[in-house]
């Protein structure tokens, strides 16, 4: 069972990894939030992750609050450049 974690875990840091070279790469404002967005959803899988392989509570609250603060710091991002003239 622990290659199971250790592979889903070597996935995410590559998917992290794209990401970050994604928001390096990316040509406008839009890119990069999104891909802001995408790596909240990878620190909740990672947080689900070591809360399904340890049984520790505290992973599991830390990806229930970090689900919450990317969805609104997505939310004023989007309201920030919505504003915004392109």
């Amino acid at each position: 069972m622990s290659i199971l974690f250790t592979v889903l875990f070597i996935v995410l840091l590559f998917t992290a990894l794209l990401s970050f070279i994604r928001l390096i790469r990316g040509p406008k404002a839009w890119d990069r939030v999104l891909v802001l967005d995408f790596l909240t959803v990878v620190g909740v899988g990672v947080a689900g992750l070591l809360y399904a392989f340890d049984g520790n509570t505290l992973a599991l609250d830390i990806g229930i609050v970090l689900a919450l603060v990317g969805f609104f710091t997505s939310l004023v991002f989007s309201k920030h450049l919505s504003e915004e003239k392109l």
